[in-house]
C-alpha cells in the first residue's frame, strides 16, 4: 500500500467519528428534555432553539450529487 492510498479515506470513513459525537450529544439532550418532569414556557422556547441548532448538525452529512467520495487527507 503506497503513500497516497494510506491517507485517503471513504467519505462514509471519514464521517465516522463526527457522526458518533452528534449522535451521541443528541442522545444526551434528547434523554435530559424527556427526563424534565415540567417545562416552565420560557424554559420550552430556550429548549426548542437549542433543539432547531442541533438539527441543523445534519447538514454535516449532506452528500450532494456529484461530491468526491474520497476525502485526501495529504
Amino acid at each position: 500500500m503506497d503513500a497516497f492510498e494510506q491517507t485517503t479515506l471513504t467519505l462514509s470513513t471519514y464521517l465516522e467519528a463526527p457522526g458518533s459525537v452528534v449522535e451521541e450529544a443528541l442522545t444526551c439532550v434528547l434523554n435530559d428534555i424527556l427526563a424534565l418532569s415540567d417545562i416552565p414556557e420560557k424554559e420550552s422556547h430556550r429548549l426548542n432553539a437549542l433543539c432547531l441548532k442541533l438539527e441543523s448538525l445534519k447538514e454535516l452529512f449532506v452528500v450532494f450529487p456529484g461530491q468526491v467520495r474520497d476525502m485526501d487527507l495529504t
